[in-house]
């Protein structure tokens, strides 16, 4: 299965990726009690995931150094695709920036996963 990596992330990128991950994964959570039988599972399957990358996420702002690579599997990459085109009114003007900046880096990968598939 093919990975996606991100390169040269900064602890301040690593932080807000970090923090939108938690608030889309609280996000997914409220409405588990509410929605269709399809919905509570993107739902379970969307918080296990973005938990996940959390942690990984927490790994590597505990690491020293300056810049990061963070290797995505596509699912994850997914995750954090929807988590940063989520539109969360809360979001400060850098947040809005960062999540700018890897929405559209991943949306770029994600497009052309079909044709390195041939």
């Amino acid at each position: 299965m093919k990975e996606i990596t991100l390169k040269k992330v900064t602890h301040a990128e690593l932080d807000v990726l970090q923090s939108e991950l938690l608030a889309y994964s609280q996000q997914q959570a409220l409405g588990l009690g509410y929605w269709s039988t399809e919905e509570f599972l993107n739902a379970l399957t969307a918080i296990d995931i973005s938990t996940r990358l959390w942690f990984l996420l927490r790994k590597k702002l505990e690491m020293e150094g300056t810049y990061f690579s963070v290797k995505l599997k596509i699912s994850d990459a997914v995750i954090l695709f929807r988590c940063c085109t989520w539109q969360r009114s809360a979001r400060t003007e850098y947040q809005k920036l960062i999540t700018g900046k890897f929405q559209r880096f991943i949306d770029q990968k994600l497009i052309s996963i079909p044709h390195t598939l041939e």
